[in-house]
């Protein structure tokens, strides 16, 4: 008798422990296709809640960024359209992730208490279905792999767009990679392909689907379509290709402006102050600018020649050097030293942009 009551109560303790258990007791999922190509999908979910890892809702992670069968990034659009729970509209919001969004479904505010709910998601994405030569495909993950809590049980409804047949379908139970046959397939009362698992779904573990049907039915994108969506898909790597070509258009134009840029014209000097000439009588007004020179001329055997000033013609000395001065050094001939001192002072004081007559120019020679 002892037996039979130990027994009884250890029964209804494991009952107890199993109905306190959180899970996903059913996930149910219809998926839409649209002859544009996009999905309207609405997942079912139906939980026991215990206050643990459930404790104000549910999330329900979704990737929008991933790469395609050539190794191309994709991007996907995610819009959220309805939210319930037991049939009554649920706050939510949306965060993005690295590589998708996830939405938060349950008010902080409000705790759940220990139960089963039934959660109703909607929402639409696009950019999901494959364009082969000989038909059209669907290859959908149902539940996605980042629920911690078992599933146990889930079913997927494909809806075809209008007319459409399909022409070969396949479904993967297991983590990412591999190929377990825990379903089942066939079809609901409206003829749609329905899938469904036949043992429950641990962590880490999805359910995933195919089905193809004729081309025809679902709109293909155009090649600007692609161009579009290839562009906007990279936009980070097509920025920073633009910046290096806009570098190297710059540096390109630079080396070629320094290639064309016409010779420098040779140096000229002139004159920081007026000479010592102009400051003691008449002298020659284009000598205006002064005498010490701001860089002096090379020393040629013309200027080291003693008897040159003497024997260059009149017209040959430049204007600032023709003034009083040079007049009584020439004409009256004092002293060889002095002639030749005030004459070169008087001449560099000049400026090197004077024009030399061709007389002079023999005469030096």
């Amino acid at each position: 008798m002892i037996r039979i009551v130990l027994a009884a109560l250890f029964a209804c303790l494991l009952a107890a422990t199993a109905a306190a258990r959180e899970s996903v007791l059913s996930y149910q999922s219809r998926i839409a296709v649209g002859a544009d190509g996009v999905l309207t999908v609405t997942d079912t979910i139906r939980v026991r809640a215990e206050g643990r890892d459930i404790k104000r809702g549910i999330y329900r992670g979704f990737p929008t960024l991933y790469r395609d069968r050539r190794g191309a990034r994709v991007r996907v659009a995610f819009d959220v359209l309805e939210v319930l729970r037991d049939g009554k509209p649920e706050p939510f919001h949306v965060e993005s992730e690295q590589n998708g969004k996830v939405v938060y479904i349950g008010n902080a505010n409000v705790s759940l208490r220990p139960g089963e709910y039934t959660y109703a998601l909607t929402y639409r994405t696009d950019r999901q279905i494959g364009f082969f030569a000989e038909y059209d495909e669907l290859y959908w993950n149902v539940t996605g792999a980042d629920w911690t809590l078992p599933r146990d049980s889930v079913e997927a409804v494909v809806v075809l767009p209008t007319g459409a047949h399909v022409v070969q379908n396949a479904a993967y139970t297991g983590l990412s990679g591999q190929r377990g046959t825990a379903f089942a397939i066939d079809s609901d009362p409206e003829g749609n392909p329905r899938f469904r698992t036949t043992r429950i779904l641990s962590m880490g573990e999805d359910l995933t689907v195919a089905v193809a049907w004729p081309k025809g039915f679902v709109t293909e994108p155009t090649g600007s379509d692609r161009l579009w969506y290839a562009l906007s898909d990279n936009a980070d790597a097509f920025v920073g290709a633009l910046g290096m070509l806009a570098v190297l258009g710059v540096s390109l134009a630079l080396w070629w402006a320094g290639r064309t840029r016409p010779p420098r014209a040779a140096p000229s000097f002139h004159c920081s102050r007026r000479p010592r000439a102009c400051r003691r009588r008449r002298c020659a007004s284009s000598c205006a600018s002064g005498s010490t020179p701001r860089r002096s001329p090379p020393r040629s055997s013309t200027w080291r020649s003693r008897d040159t000033w003497r024997s260059m013609p009149k017209d040959a000395i430049p204007s600032c050097a023709s003034g009083t001065v040079l007049r009584r050094i020439f004409r009256r001939g004092k002293g060889r030293s002095l002639r030749r001192f005030s004459a070169r002072r008087a001449i560099w004081s000049c400026s090197r942009t004077t024009t030399t007559p061709s007389s002079a120019r023999r005469a030096t020679a």
